[in-house]
């Protein structure tokens, strides 16, 4: 009887020991499609030392996305550089490193991971895009600028690029070269709120208050459920004298937000 119970017992735990790496793999890709990540995680390192060469790598990257998602920052990047290991010049693997350490604030590393992409390809946007953060970020706004430009140049649509060279403009006081850029955008994209919320903080720092609470209305009328347009109302209304608007705006940011915490 107990040799049977010993039996009965192995056989109930062996589709547990005995699955293959091809089965823990599909379920784990299968649970990032789910946005399940931190239950992919245990899947794929279960799933990492069945695998062979090819295996290995695509299971090191999907890991690596999956750290990333949950915010293990550290993790993601040390399994991107595993995969890298395996194959350098995976430009693709080589992008979303350079994202995890953008994320993580080691912005010459990512830098350098999107540097090594556009030498070998000079067109990759989204590598020049992440540079151009980047160098956004240090607050080295020439290389950031020559950056973006460059998108523009191949992408003349390309929506962040434009948006990451008024930011710069902004940043340098260059509030006239801001101010037509996000213009010319808005013309583009007439529906766009955020367009308008740029261009008021623009005008809030020319001093154009009036022009910056016009443009936040306007955004208000394209989104009218998002509680911070409220808020950016309610501020440019103090900064105007304007307390009993000020007020009501503040009112209606305070009820969007209990509403949309329900």
């Amino acid at each position: 009887m107990k040799h049977l119970l010993t039996l009965l017992f192995a056989l109930s735990i062996l589709p547990v020991c005995a699955q293959d790496y091809g089965t823990l793999y599909k379920k784990g890709v299968e649970l990032i499609e789910n946005k399940e990540y931190s239950k992919a995680i245990p899947v794929l390192e279960q799933a990492l030392p069945l695998a062979g060469e090819r295996g290995r790598f695509s299971t090191l990257v999907n890991l690596a996305y999956s750290q990333m998602m949950t915010g293990a920052l550290d993790k993601a990047i040390g399994s991107y550089s595993k995969a890298l290991s395996l194959r350098p010049d995976e430009s693709a693997v080589l992008l979303q490193r350079a994202g995890a350490y953008l994320q993580a604030g080691r912005l010459d590393e990512a830098i350098t991971d999107c540097s090594q992409i556009i030498g070998t390809n000079a067109g990759n946007t989204d590598a020049l895009l992440m540079r151009a953060q980047a160098y956004t970020l240090k607050g080295e706004h020439t290389k950031a600028k020559s950056d973006f430009v460059d998108i523009i140049t191949i992408e003349p649509k390309n929506a962040d690029a434009k948006l990451g060279l008024v930011q710069v403009y902004q940043k340098e006081k260059m509030f006239n070269e801001a101010f037509i850029l996000i213009g010319l955008m808005i013309e583009e994209q007439p529906e766009n709120a955020t367009l308008y919320i740029v261009r008021s903080d623009i005008e809030r720092e020319m001093g154009q208050t009036e022009l910056a609470l016009m443009d936040v209305g306007k955004a208000i009328e394209i989104d009218p459920e998002n509680p911070e347009y409220y808020t950016l109302q309610a501020i440019l209304y103090e900064k105007c004298g304007k307390k009993a608007a000020a007020a009501r705006s503040r009112r209606k940011a305070n009820a969007l937000k209990a509403k949309n915490d329900q």
